[in-house]
């Protein structure tokens, strides 16, 4: 996500993904520009606030460039500028007033983003969540850009390099690879593909994948984390919509492409109808005007039996100015989406679902607990995997909530701030 900070003419100065919702609901800028989760700048989506037009990067009139921080975290770029070296002086002097941080150039007039299709190195699997086992063969798939005709690939360890897979092979956007048995079990592994001729030309796996010789379903931090988010709601079991496919009414445009980012990123699909007509689903209700208290800009209401099945969710916005800026409300519709499929409280590691949103990306914590989730039955009992087995029907001295026969509902609701802080109130 980013703000743009000065404009004049068709001379432009914006900065990348660092940004946070909580400048932008403050007022920001009158242009922003956004990414779709991370990855290589070159992907950097920016939209002109007053026309609402998307364009990439490597679109923007010339001269350009763009200057990034170290960790590619937030960019600056400048274009359309009389010459190379007003763009690059530009960009630097941007990325380095704003960051207070050592700053580079990433590219300039597209020597490293791929101008002629818009796609630059990117790896796209594994690009975060998923389990690969050793001894077992699996393919590393990445867009080659301008690469050129070779690349290398490299193994990372907690963001540090661990082992080579290829010091060359073809840029033909595909490497089979068989986990070595040597290599040690762990969580914090990335992919990173790199141009053999291009040193800078490079880009890194979005999130973390884990190596371990246990079932995607069966690590018992996933257990834990499902538990703490959704099952804990019935003493230890599992709470999630009857099918995989959840029927939404009202999603329309922008709306629509918030919530289909749960697909991209889960096992979850979505199927649109414009009336839910009494049946089970995701209702937006979208803008409403009135009883609107404080900074609150979004809110989901949900309703789940005690079988384990959710029935119904209803997401409403504030239409007031600051909630209808075009980031802020496209995150605001996706939170919320991620409490009606059964995320009920939030996590803690830096991602879309926390209860401070830093930024919009899906955490592996929040891939691992929606599939684990979507993989099990509703009202599956999984405190066999958190190392305690109450007694039947029984939760220290008081019955349990979860009754098979589904004859008692629950509910909850979950409000998000304009300011960042989000607040979840359970009715039950």
């Amino acid at each position: 996500m980013s703000l743009l900070l000065a404009s004049c003419g068709r001379e432009h100065t914006t900065s990348g993904v660092g940004a946070t919702e909580l400048e932008i609901a403050r007022g920001g800028s009158t242009n922003s520009a956004s990414s779709d989760g991370g990855g290589s700048p070159c992907n950097w989506t920016f939209i002109e606030s007053k026309t609402r037009k998307e364009y990439k990067y490597h679109k923007v009139p010339l001269h350009k460039a763009l200057a990034v921080t170290p960790d590619q975290a937030t960019g600056y770029a400048a274009w359309g500028r009389s010459t190379k070296r007003n763009a690059k002086t530009s960009a630097l002097r941007e990325c380095k007033l704003n960051n207070a941080t050592t700053c580079r150039i990433f590219d300039i007039d597209g020597n490293v983003c791929d101008k002629s299709s818009g796609r630059a190195l990117k790896v796209i699997t594994p690009n975060g969540g998923e389990l690969w086992k050793p001894r077992k063969s699996y393919t590393i798939r990445w867009n080659k850009g301008n690469a050129g005709k070779f690349v290398k690939i490299r193994l990372l360890k907690s963001g540090k390099a661990y082992k080579w897979i290829s010091k060359k092979t073809k840029n033909d956007g595909k490497h089979r690879w068989k986990v070595p048995s040597s290599v040690a079990v762990g969580s914090a592994y990335k992919i990173r593909v790199q141009s053999v001729t291009k040193s800078r030309l490079q880009d890194n796996s979005d999130s973390n994948f884990t190596i371990s010789k246990n079932s995607p379903t069966g690590g018992s931090k996933a257990y834990r984390d499902l538990n703490r988010h959704n099952a804990y709601a019935l003493d230890g079991h599992t709470v999630r919509w009857a099918s995989k496919t959840i029927l939404v009414s009202g999603a329309k445009g922008p709306w629509r492409k918030a919530v289909n980012r749960w697909t991209k990123a889960t096992n979850v699909k979505f199927k649109y109808v414009a009336s839910l007509a009494g049946r089970k689903g995701i209702q937006i209700v979208g803008h409403t005007n009135g009883g609107w208290s404080g900074n609150i800009c979004g809110m989901a209401g949900y309703r789940y039996r005690s079988s384990g099945h959710i029935v119904a969710c209803k997401v409403t916005m504030n239409p007031s100015s600051d909630c209808r800026q075009y980031e802020v409300e496209q995150n605001i519709m996706t939170h919320e989406i991620g409490h009606c499929i059964g995320l009920f409280k939030h996590t803690s590691d830096g991602g879309l679902m926390d209860r401070i949103v830093r930024n919009h990306v899906f955490t592996s914590t929040v891939r691992n607990m929606i599939n684990l989730l979507y993989s099990l039955k509703p009202g599956t009992n999984i405190n066999s995997k958190l190392a305690r087995r109450p007694p039947a029907g029984m939760r220290g001295s008081r019955p349990s909530k979860y009754d098979p026969a589904g004859g008692k509902l629950y509910s909850g609701t979950s409000y998000f701030m304009k300011n960042g802080d989000i607040v979840l109130v359970e009715d039950q």
